[in-house]
């Protein structure tokens, strides 16, 4: 038999072995090229440092589950690799077995990924032409550039993933390949100090994150996030296993065999896959804090925009030069935009008592104040920047036909309208304030404005973008544009969402295939220990209940830490930035929830399949 049929028949003799590794791979090949494809794009500019950022994140990682899948496989294989060295292989076609077998599945990853990338990049490139916000669309061309960059990079994970495989083999003599699934595997410790110790320096890190602030929590980064691993790596390999010892002892008192044996298998298992759980425990609360930190950042934006700009869009112009407004109103309802509500109000500019200053006088509004009363009989001045204008709590402004004496309630840290250049401040006086105001004003400084809110989207942005460059906005007419005074803002703010969607869904794939090798390494000895569990009185139901509650335990302990560690980090963002609610972080931890359970049922369903 050549190499080469030998190489295809041992890959398709262990095609359940590669199945999910291969399906994973090609996953992060495809995103790695739709990433790179679009960097390289001829229009792309402002992005390139988070794009390359995204890159390198991807490929490290891929790094790390391909060389953690590899070395399952050959834990899989060292019997078979016994075999080959027993009769005669040399290590050259030892390394060449390896690295070839590698090298094809390595090659079919690459290939299949950068024609799912191909495909998934017309509908990735449109995505991103929406959240750039960009007058032109993105049509995706094929990148020979993008491929060579993904080919040669992969290609070079795959090579080493084979080269340190190999190394490892070389060095073991072949009665320990033989003998490698018959080596007894260490009963289970528990460590009570070790155990106390985790709980301490949890708690001492948790309760220290809380209530730090910011530059403390930045000088001491590295201890805490030692002191986190440490801590959550004991708890894993001990605190876990403890638990299971005092539940177990307590059905000793209890002379409760059935639920004895059921917790003694757990506990073994617990033992066996605490630095996989710990791992995985680990990544998964990076991967939620990463989207948790994007999505609070994205709100705490979203805030800001709100805070200084109420309206999205705010035009004003002088009384009886309106038609230009109107029209270009009534052409954004023509084109389509979608959600847009309009309001008109009339407005006074009015110099103050000094004539350096101009204030804006209009009639009070329920969004400004909500309390009816307060409405009919108070006047309200809101973003004055100087409070020296007050005196008294007086405001004196002055008109062609006299000074105007206003009684004012100060509510400067409040904002009712965007900006409007060369204007000081607003001042919201009851309806027949501003109508006494209004008949003694000339008409030159009489202001019609009207308010726009309107779904903020890539169209919307090209819509306003136009209308910056005509006649409208170039006129004598004011103007304020949301979505165009925070342009770069909310660019980044949707690339960040964007690309942390798209990591972490590779990401948590992949931390759900590393589970799934790790349940699939342990496969033959779970078959003795729930043979031997038959064997001693336990019923199907009986053996079945335990297999779904140790692999439960295996998927959801990592769910538990990835959020304490999300509700702590989030907890102290809280308290370093006002404003910040746990609303989306609950989502947040529910999706992920939701999709741990998913990916449970699926793999619970298939493994007892092939145990019981």
């Amino acid at each position: 038999m050549s190499m080469w049929k030998y190489i295809t028949k041992n890959i398709t003799r262990n095609l359940s072995h590669y199945t999910v590794y291969i399906l994973s791979s090609i996953l992060s090949v495809a995103i790695f090229y739709m990433y790179a494809a679009f960097l390289l794009y001829p229009k792309v500019s402002g992005t390139e440092q988070l794009l390359i950022a995204c890159e390198i994140i991807i490929l490290l990682f891929s790094c790390f589950f391909i060389a953690y899948s590899h070395e399952h496989f050959l834990r899989e294989r060292k019997k078979e690799m016994g075999i080959w060295k027993t009769f005669g292989a040399s290590r050259k076609q030892l390394f060449n077995v390896i690295v070839l077998e590698n090298a094809v599945v390595g090659t079919f990853s690459i290939l299949v990924g950068i024609l799912f990338g191909m495909l998934l990049s017309k509908v990735f490139f449109n995505f991103m032409s929406d959240i750039l916000f960009s007058n032109q669309s993105f049509v995706y061309t094929f990148s020979p550039v993008a491929v060579f960059v993904t080919v040669i990079l992969f290609g070079i994970v795959f090579l080493l993933v084979s080269c340190r495989s190999y190394l490892k083999i070389k060095r073991i003599a072949v009665l320990e390949l033989f003998q490698e699934e018959r080596k007894p595997k260490p009963s289970a410790q528990f460590s009570r100090v070790k155990f106390i110790l985790s709980i301490c320096f949890l708690l001492a890190s948790y309760i220290f994150i809380s209530y730090a602030s910011l530059p403390i929590l930045l000088f001491t980064f590295l201890p805490l996030l030692t002191l986190v691993l440490v801590g959550t790596y004991l708890f894993c390999s001990n605190g876990l296993v403890g638990v299971i010892s005092y539940l177990n002892n307590k059905e000793k008192r209890q002379l409760n065999g059935i639920k004895m044996l059921t917790l003694i298998s757990l506990r073994k298992k617990l033992y066996y896959n605490s630095k996989i759980i710990f791992i995985v425990s680990i990544l998964l609360s990076a991967i939620m804090i990463s989207i948790g930190s994007i999505q609070l950042y994205i709100e705490k934006n979203n805030q800001r925009m709100q805070s200084t700009h109420p309206q999205g869009a705010l035009f004003v112009a002088s009384k009886g030069k309106e038609n230009k407004i109107e029209d270009s109103i009534n052409e954004l309802k023509r084109q389509g935009i979608k959600d847009l509500q309009t309001k008109k109000w009339e407005g006074l500019k009015i110099s103050s008592e000094s004539g350096k200053k101009e204030f804006l006088v209009i009639q009070n509004d329920p969004s400004f104040i909500k309390n009816e009363d307060a409405l009919k009989n108070n006047n309200y001045i809101f973003n004055n920047k100087k409070k020296n204008d007050i005196t008294n709590g007086i405001v004196k402004l002055k008109s062609e036909k006299g000074e105007i004496d206003l009684k004012v309630k100060d509510m400067n840290g409040k904002r009712v309208l965007n900006p409007i250049d060369g204007i000081e401040g607003i001042i919201s006086v009851p309806k027949n304030t501003f109508s006494e105001i209004y008949r003694t004003t000339i008409s030159e400084k009489k202001l019609s404005l009207y308010k726009l809110d309107f779904k903020e989207d890539a169209k919307s942005y090209n819509l306003f973008k136009k209308l910056s460059d005509t006649a409208l906005l170039k006129s004598d007419n004011l103007h304020n544009v949301r979505l165009l005074d925070y342009e770069n803002t909310v660019q980044l703010s949707s690339i960040l969402r964007l690309t942390g969607l798209f990591i972490c869904l590779v990401l948590f794939l992949a931390l759900a295939s590393l589970l799934w090798f790790k349940l699939y390494e342990d496969m033959n000895d779970d078959k003795k220990v729930f043979r031997s569990l038959r064997k001693v009185g336990l019923t199907n139901k009986e053996v079945k209940r335990t297999l779904y509650i140790q692999i439960s335990v295996i998927f959801f302990v990592p769910l538990f830490f990835g959020g304490l560690n999300l509700f702590i980090a989030t907890n102290a963002l809280q308290n370093i930035l006002e404003g910040i609610t746990i609303y989306s972080i609950i989502v947040i931890f529910l999706i992920f929830g939701v999709s741990q359970f998913i990916i449970y049922l699926i793999s619970s369903y298939f493994y007892a399949k092939k145990v019981l």
